[in-house]
């Protein structure tokens, strides 16, 4: 159990699928790309999220929380984008912590929490979609910020953020490795021109 296995021990699986017509995984993935690619399974990208006016980034395991920007910090402030937008069937309607099924989800007294990811995109209560403009804006035209004294993410109308407060800047952005294997192997089985109208859902 564990162990590496030898090759020959597995070598009539080729025949088995060679005679089963089986497909590659990556065909699984690039076949039920609006579940994996847009709803976010796969992350594109991976960064950290640093509101301008407190200098804190986003961090946080059962609410979100706030902590130093530090790349020493690693995994702790990775985020991705994540869920289905029902508005334009691509990704993302909201925010996932990265390597985990775990979106920022409703808010109480006690900040955003996080629940398991809906990557249908139905579940409003997720619906925190990060802009252009660097604002992380949920249903009624809140957004999130963080509150200057106690330090915590709490939310508000965007009309009333002021002075850089609830301006989030990407940090640290890089191409998940995950994504490059995938885009990888899309590109080394020519799956794109093998399949121009392969439904994705």
């Amino acid at each position: 159990r564990g162990a590496k296995i030898d090759p020959k021990e597995v070598s009539n699986f080729d025949e088995v699928k060679r005679r089963l017509g089986c497909k590659p995984f990556a065909y699984f993935l690039y076949r039920f790309r609006k579940v994996y690619i847009d709803g976010g399974v796969i992350a594109t990208s991976v960064f950290a999220l640093k509101e301008k006016k407190s200098g804190l980034c986003l961090t946080g395991i059962g609410t979100v929380a706030t902590g130093e920007c530090s790349e020493k910090n690693g995994r702790a402030l990775e985020y991705q984008k994540g869920n289905l937008d029902l508005e334009t069937g691509k990704c993302c309607s909201g925010l996932r912590k990265y390597g985990t099924n775990n979106c920022i989800d409703f808010m109480d007294v006690r900040g955003a929490h996080f629940y398991s990811c809906d990557i249908s995109g139905h579940n409003t209560n997720q619906h925190y979609r990060l802009g252009d403009d660097g604002r992380i804006v949920r249903p009624n035209n809140q957004c999130l910020y963080v509150n200057g004294h106690s330090k915590k993410v709490e939310s508000k109308p965007c009309s009333d953020l002021h002075d850089g407060e609830g301006t989030f800047t990407k940090m640290y952005e890089r191409e998940s490795d995950e994504y490059k294997i995938y885009k990888a192997e899309v590109s080394r089985l020519n799956l794109e021109a093998q399949y121009p109208d392969l439904d994705d859902d």
